[in-house]
């Protein structure tokens, strides 16, 4: 076994804890464009109530509902008092957002298990807008079963959750999500096992990481194209060491882009075909990307165990102009990370959030936000990293360290605990939350 290899799998515990088990990653499509589109379309429904005559209330600003995950189960937390008005004893601690921005995929990796817990916020569209309601938050008695539930990547509509002790993908439609019934996949696939991933395109085809059948990797090297009926159509090499995916775009920059050893492997939805971006450093890697949709950037880690010097810099993928340019912090970060259209918000080791103006790629501020990381131990095992989720101008970090949660308000610059816990947070998904509506 090369030296390649054997780095490879002495960090993939690394790998399925910080950069898997995040709410942002992966990877996670975003509460924050749901929440700006949610907020421009209840707007528009105060100005139009007073004749809309099937509805006989107001409505209230709106606020956050907040996912906080702990080693044992999750906690509902309204912004409002940052009260817990439910909690839920899951067992892990791994939550991502589903496609409709309403329900997260509880996962447990090690028995092989997935729930859905439903936030009870949402919005439907009215017309020209639309309606937020709110309800109890609630929890599936039904789970998913498969060997090791890693991956959830949301794009299309569509959630995919990628099995790494199988190879199996499954996409779920966005209508489908309920703590009610049982789920039904409307594709699935089947690959060699390995540590992957799998996203839906808008088109009904999905991407799905492969390794060699007769010499299967920990690691991945490409992706695949499959249709709604799970056949292969085609391959697209040139990507070693795959790890960390994110979409971004629209219309006819719709991408999808996956991180590589010395470069990334972009996908375009509309040409159907890949492209391979060199990364600026030799011997760099991304490992974890953000994307979000209708922004022109996708931003990323970036590192190099050749030159540590490049671990305080970020990546940024110009989806237009398709090449990769980075950002020096000054200071290693977590790998949670959050992006508007405009900017990257990222959280440096030394407790600050990092404003990173993407067109021009530049640092635009810094706020304190938390107390400064202390180093990891055994490459992060056991050892919860901070996370971050924006909603409407605010970012909601949690700190295990400190067991706080912090808003951080963007707008005036502003740092604040809200809340402490008994026991350590180890993520935070932030969902818009408005007025409850009879429906």
């Amino acid at each position: 076994m090369n030296r390649f290899l054997i780095m490879l799998w002495s960090v993939l515990g690394t790998l399925v804890l910080a950069a898997c088990n995040t709410s942002d990653t992966a990877q996670e499509e975003s509460p924050e464009t749901s929440a700006s589109q949610a907020e421009e379309a209840t707007e528009s429904n105060k100005e139009e109530h007073e004749e809309d005559e099937h509805h006989d209330h107001e409505h209230a600003a709106s606020h956050a509902r907040l996912a906080v995950s702990h080693e044992n189960g999750v906690w509902i937390i309204d912004s409002e008092g940052y009260e817990a008005t439910e909690s839920f004893d899951t067992k892990t601690s791994a939550i991502r957002l589903a496609a409709d921005d309403r329900h997260l995929f509880v996962s447990d990796r090690e028995s092989g298990s997935v729930k859905l817990l439903d936030s009870g916020v949402w919005s439907e569209a009215h017309g020209d807008h639309a309606h937020d309601y709110v309800e109890a938050p609630s929890l599936s008695t039904f789970e998913l079963i498969g060997d090791e539930p890693t991956h959830f990547v949301n794009h299309g509509g569509n959630s995919a959750i990628f099995y790494d002790g199988s190879g199996e993908v499954q996409v779920f439609g966005e209508t489908a999500f309920t703590t009610e019934n049982e789920l039904t996949p409307v594709t699935t696939i089947q690959v060699a096992p390995h540590h992957g991933v799998a996203v839906p395109l808008s088109d009904g085809h999905v991407l799905a990481s492969y390794t060699p059948e007769d010499n299967p990797q920990p690691l991945p090297e490409g992706v695949a194209l499959f249709n709604a009926a799970g056949e292969e159509l085609n391959r697209f090499a040139g990507c070693p060491g795959l790890h960390g995916e994110a979409s971004g775009g629209s219309g006819d920059t719709e991408t999808i882009a996956f991180g590589c050893e010395g470069q990334l492997l972009i996908y375009s939805v509309t040409e159907q075909k890949a492209i391979e971006i060199p990364l600026p450093d030799q011997n760099a890697r991304v490992g974890s990307l953000k994307g979000l949709d209708n922004a022109d950037y996708i931003i990323g880690n970036y590192s190099s165990e050749d030159n540590p010097e490049l671990n305080t810099h970020i990546s940024i993928l110009d989806l237009k102009e398709r090449s990769v340019s980075t950002v020096d912090l000054g200071t290693e970060y977590v790998g949670s990370m959050a992006m508007d259209e405009e900017h990257a918000y990222v959280l440096g080791k030394d407790g600050k959030v990092y404003t990173v103006h993407l067109s021009a790629g530049e640092i635009e501020g810094s706020i304190s936000a938390i107390e400064p990381i202390a180093p990891s131990e055994g490459h992060g095992h056991g050892a919860p990293s901070p996370s971050m989720s924006l909603i409407e101008g605010n970012l909601y970090i949690t700190d295990p360290a400190e067991m706080n949660l912090t808003l951080v308000d963007l707008a005036h610059q502003e740092a604040e605990v809200v809340k402490t816990f008994e026991t350590p947070p180890t993520a935070v998904i932030a969902l818009k939350k408005g007025e409850a509506h009879d429906h």
